[in-house]
């Protein structure tokens, strides 16, 4: 697993360290447009763990979230170029398992806590 810890842009930011953190404390990486997944609706479900149980999911809504990262597989300047690649492959599968397993259309109300500019320019939408 892949794990990073972020953060949101501080307004007027002049760089993207963090104030106050030990050396060898993690230090969050300032993510551009993480306002929206904030802000996005949240998603609710009880899904079942491989070992059988149920467990509870709490996330942002899944269309918000890959249209969010088609944003960054395209548009967000000064991204590497590995996780443009991964971003983008990242937005497909979230965007086909909310649309062909959870039957929730990419053309709905809750993908207003995006820019319109955004939900416009992904490929995702039909």
């Amino acid at each position: 697993y892949l794990v990073d810890l972020i953060r949101p842009f501080e307004k007027d930011e002049p760089s993207a360290s963090v104030a106050g953190l030990a050396d060898n404390d993690l230090t969050p990486v300032a993510i551009l447009g993480l306002e929206w997944l904030m802000n996005a609706p949240r998603f609710e479900e009880i899904a079942v763990a491989e070992d059988g149980l149920p467990v509870w999911l709490s996330c942002v809504d899944p269309r918000v979230y890959a249209v969010y990262k088609q944003w960054l597989a395209t548009k967000a300047e000064g991204r590497e170029a590995i996780k443009r690649r991964r971003d983008g492959a990242q937005a497909k599968a979230v965007a086909h398992l909310a649309t062909e397993y959870l039957r929730m259309p990419l053309q709905a109300k809750e993908l207003t806590a995006l820019p319109i500019e955004l939900v416009k320019a992904a490929k995702l939408i039909a």
